[in-house]
């Protein structure tokens, strides 16, 4: 092989080398865009969460901004839709699908990162083997939203609040009353705190 082939032979093998270390360096900068976007967005999320063990029965569903950055335009539809009723089960005005259903009736508008969207969901009252007010045990939130970007998100939170209702705990002991008084202090401020 003569040297000027074998040069024109090396040259093109660098040119496919630089040419193939472009590429892999527009793929790792498009991935790394891409990282740092998943890292920085809003993040929507629906939970059931239990209240301080002080209000016993009471199950609360938190709607929050778990991102990075503010979620726009944010819809909250329930499957199966919140049941239409203005009593409980025991005749008075009944306070979760009402008052639900005139929080998420029209999209909020800003929800900023750590901000949450707290309501009962659920309680249990005295002389009732379960819920008081009408709403399903299984249901999914459905969250709509989209980034300062105009980048749209849509989630889906299948919830069970038969499943947080099988969380076992203790309770303090013993008929002391001053431990009592004490332990119910202690309730009140982990209700303050819990928020």
């Amino acid at each position: 092989m003569d040297p000027q082939s074998l040069s024109a032979t090396f040259a093109g093998i660098s040119a496919l080398a630089a040419i193939i270390t472009s590429a892999i360096a527009a793929f790792s900068l498009i991935g790394s865009r891409r990282d740092s976007h998943d890292r920085t967005r809003p993040v929507i999320t629906a939970t059931l969460r239990k209240g301080p063990s002080m209000s016993h029965g009471v199950t609360y569903l938190v709607i929050e901004n778990a991102g990075q950055s503010v979620a726009r335009d944010v819809e909250i539809d329930f499957d199966p839709p919140l049941p239409e009723y203005e009593t409980t089960s025991d005749g008075q005005p009944g306070i979760v699908a009402p008052i639900l259903r005139k929080r998420y009736a029209n999209p909020i508008p800003i929800l900023a990162p750590g901000h949450r969207l707290k309501n009962i969901y659920s309680y249990i009252g005295v002389g009732h083997d379960g819920n008081v007010e009408k709403v399903p045990d299984q249901f999914t939130v459905h969250a709509k939203y989209t980034d300062d970007r105009n980048r749209k998100y849509n989630d889906s939170f299948p919830l069970d609040r038969e499943v947080l209702g099988l969380e076992t705990q203790s309770s303090p002991g013993g008929s002391n009353e001053p431990t009592k008084r004490q332990n119910k202090a202690i309730e009140a401020i982990a209700w303050e705190l819990w928020d």
